[in-house]
Parts: structure tokens; C-alpha cells; sequence
């Protein structure tokens, strides 16, 4: 996990927005906090910042957690984001993970709410490093498929089984 998390948290209730900033800060979690309590003040910190995390309450005044979910699906999908309930039942919970949540905590199970918030930023930091790997092996296996096209000289691949797989474009040009 890197040093310092960037977390935008989502919530009408500034006690509970303490409190979650607290269990986070007591268990080290290092963290630039960025607290907004409707959609309009969203919007605009997914426009002003990239984040590492996104918490969310599911009700608000004029303003829900799916709401939400869909600006950052659609602004920045591979972002994390959490919502939290203390009155929504087990289908929200169904659904709001259907369309891409990446987990659901209770606010009567506030104790979820850490290791919940560690998984997702080490999943998602995982799944950034898959990525880049995959990326770079794609532009690798594009570099030597261009060099074995284009080598002057003979280059022929076996199997096991001496059959072979492949044989450069050159051997046309040397062999004829």
C-alpha cells in the first residue's frame, strides 16, 4: 500500500465521517482526506483529484450511493468504492455490488470497515500491476515478433518434436 491513501468519503453526517476518519487513523492508515456531504460537492472532487478509495453513505438528502457509484464508474471504474448503510437490507447490498461496488459495510459492523477498505486498495493496487505487466508483455511480444519478421537472417522454431512452428520471412529471401 502506498504511504498516503487519498480517500473521498461520502457522508451526510459529520459524526459518522469523524468517526470512519478515526478507525482509519487508529488501525495507521495514513490518509488525505477529502469529505463532501451531497452530490454537487462529489462531482466536483472526482473532477478536481484522482482518488485511491471512494466511501460512500447509500442515503442522502437528494442524493444516493448508486448515484455516486455510476459518476465513478464512469469517470474513473478502476477506482475502489465502498458503500455504507446502516438502513438499507441485504438486496441493496445485492445490487449495489451488481453494478460494480466493490464492497458493502454496515454501519452497525463499522469493524468491517478496515479490513474492507485494506482489501480493496490492495486489490485494486494489484490489478493496476497485472495490468502494467500485461501491457508490457504485449509491447515486448509485438517488439520480437517485428524483429523475427524483419531479420535478415534465417530464424526457424521447433517443437520437441522437431516440427516446426515457425520460420522467419527470410527464408523465402535466402533459400528462395
Amino acid at each position: 500500500m502506498q504511504s498516503k491513501l487519498r480517500i473521498l468519503h461520502l457522508e451526510d453526517d459529520p459524526d459518522y465521517a469523524e468517526l470512519v476518519r478515526a478507525m482509519l487513523a487508529s488501525d495507521g492508515l495514513d490518509a488525505e482526506w477529502v469529505s463532501v456531504t451531497d452530490g454537487a460537492a462529489f462531482s466536483a472532487a472526482l473532477a478536481r483529484q484522482e482518488f485511491d478509495i471512494i466511501l460512500s453513505d447509500y442515503h442522502l438528502p437528494g442524493f444516493n450511493g448508486l448515484k455516486a457509484l455510476n459518476l465513478v464508474q464512469q469517470q474513473t471504474p478502476a477506482t475502489p468504492f465502498i458503500l455504507i448503510s446502516g438502513t438499507v437490507g441485504e438486496q441493496a447490498a445485492i445490487e449495489s455490488l451488481k453494478c460494480g461496488a466493490t464492497d458493502y459495510v454496515l454501519k452497525q459492523w463499522s469493524d468491517r470497515l478496515v479490513p474492507a477498505v485494506k482489501r480493496a486498495v490492495r486489490e485494486a493496487a494489484e490489478h493496476r500491476n497485472r495490468e502494467k505487466a500485461e501491457q508490457e508483455l504485449a509491447r515486448r511480444e509485438s517488439y520480437f515478433r517485428a524483429l523475427t519478421e524483419n531479420v535478415l537472417d534465417i530464424l526457424t522454431l521447433l517443437d520437441r518434436d522437431g516440427l516446426v512452428r515457425h520460420s522467419s520471412p527470410s527464408v523465402k529471401r535466402v533459400l528462395g
